[in-house]
């Protein structure tokens, strides 16, 4: 069936919800309208761009679908106790059939450019605790057993990249950023959570008081105690990551199947990648994401994934680069991350080269064979010829591991970089690369315009007025784009 028609059928429905002022929808009523919506939204792509289910979200959005069905209706979804069985699973299907068609409703908002969070988080329908359960809920469903389908993470990643930009307002603000507190930490490796307390004493004296509060839980709950690494918490980021980082490895690896298939990989994993730049440019949501994502050896994972595509010859991934460039100056932004102080390119310097000399030290006491690396200085430890020659090549692929995983703490080993030999080369490279000075790149930019911004075609530097693909569609500010964020 058409897009058109489709949103025929939706207007038509809408316009006979005749409602006087303050009245309500029928429950049953309101319940097949949400079933309806999600089989539209959900068929028609989720919220992807100009396409099906952005028109869906559109004539839902113009009929007040949120305020007259799905606000009214969220109390009894979140808050209905469910039996067994069948039910039980029935239950949980319609509690995510509504979770999607919210979530897909909010980034129509933004999109539109209205207040997203006005009918929800208002005070006016829902309680606190009301939102609170209904944004958990939401997190919640990137860890379920079955997944998402494809237009449903897309929805997800979309929503969280709204959510996570709306932190001014306080209901949100309160629930998300327990989502990727400290305890996102219990995912860290545990010789590299230690290095981190160890840098900062008073995020141990936290990590303790969390620890504290788990072991009288367990003992107040007994058998029905869940455990932190259970909990949205803890993992609610390193789901997301395992997932999209799966998601992106099968792109590099060519297992998408069909042309279609490809482009809705490629826009969720674009999706993703935007949702990272989100976290990592916001102070409060950097402090512990970021240590996580170097622990896992986010950057090499990514440029070793899609390393081997060319943007000039594969345009549909010019963006995927253009966001993991950006990603990585956002990872190396001169700023303390835990009080937000600015650091100098002078001091930024300083901190690499202590790290390079806690390194050396490890070195000389543990790998003797490695004679030369504790002996030079900084800069030339630093140089990506001189590791692979006195390092690397000096090492068995177990040395190798235990080096850049046990002994530096450098990468988790879990990670599936740690596996692979070429990879631990490459974060080693990357540990030990110097830092590129701020004011040397600002003063390279040119004043004015230069023939690469004139002539850029594809819209990788300035997205044109056409939209994405030079579609016939206007640029909307809520697009993925690999620019530089201001905040």
């Amino acid at each position: 069936m058409s897009h058109s028609r489709e949103l025929s059928r939706i207007k038509a429905w809408l316009r006979g919800i005749s409602l006087e002022e303050g009245e309500e929808l029928d429950e049953e009523e309101a319940r097949k309208a949400v079933h309806f919506a999600y089989v539209n939204v959900n068929h028609q792509g989720g919220v992807s761009g100009e396409g099906g289910g952005a028109t869906i979200t559109r004539g839902l959005e113009e009929h007040n679908f949120v305020e007259k069905v799905l606000v009214p209706l969220l109390p009894s979804v979140m808050g209905s106790t469910l039996g067994a069985g069948k039910k039980r699973k029935r239950g949980e299907d319609e509690r995510k059939e509504f979770l999607v068609v919210c979530m897909a409703m909010v980034v129509e908002k933004d999109r539109q450019g209205l207040p997203q969070w006005d009918a929800l988080a208002s005070g006016e329908r829902l309680s606190r605790e009301e939102f609170d359960l209904f944004l958990r809920s939401c997190g919640a469903l990137i860890s379920r057993p079955q997944g998402l389908e494809a237009a449903e993470t897309r929805v997800w990643l979309a929503f969280f990249t709204v959510t996570f930009r709306s932190l001014e307002n306080p209901w949100v603000r309160n629930t998300v950023l327990k989502l990727v507190s400290l305890q996102l930490w219990c995912f860290l490796a545990d010789n590299k959570r230690e290095e981190e307390f160890a840098a900062i004493p008073k995020l141990r004296k936290y990590w303790n008081k969390v620890m504290k509060k788990e072991k009288k839980e367990e003992e107040a709950l007994g058998s029905s105690y869940v455990p932190l690494l259970n909990k949205l918490e803890a993992k609610f980021f390193p789901s997301l990551y395992g997932v999209c980082m799966g998601k992106i490895d099968e792109l590099g690896a060519g297992a998408t199947n069909g042309t279609s298939e490809r482009e809705v990989a490629i826009e969720n994993s674009e999706l993703f990648l935007q949702l990272v730049t989100e976290l990592l440019s916001q102070l409060p949501t950097r402090r512990f994401v970021k240590t996580y994502l170097i622990n896992q050896g986010f950057l090499v994972r990514c440029r070793r994934t899609l390393g081997d595509f060319s943007p000039h010859r594969h345009h549909d991934l010019s963006l995927l680069s253009r966001l993991i460039e950006w990603i990585e100056e956002l990872m190396h932004f001169e700023v303390n991350d835990q009080d937000g102080t600015p650091i100098s390119d002078e001091d930024m310097l300083e901190l690499h080269y202590e790290r390079v000399q806690k390194l050396q030290r490890m070195v000389f006491k543990i790998f003797t064979k490695l004679k030369k690396f504790p002996l030079v200085n900084c800069s030339k430890a630093c140089e990506e010829e001189f590791i692979k020659h006195e390092i690397v090549s000096r090492l068995c692929d177990e040395e190798l591991r235990a080096f850049v995983t046990e002994e530096s703490r450098i990468l988790d080993p879990r990670s599936p970089l740690a596996k692979e030999r070429e990879a631990l080369v490459d974060v080693l490279v990357q540990a030990l690369r110097k830092p590129k000075p701020r004011m040397k790149f600002l003063e390279m930019l040119p004043l004015y315009p230069t023939e690469a911004v004139l002539f850029d075609t594809a819209g990788s530097i300035v997205p044109d007025s056409q939209g994405k693909n030079n579609s016939s569609s206007s640029y909307k500010p809520s697009d993925v784009t690999g620019l530089p964020r201001l905040n």
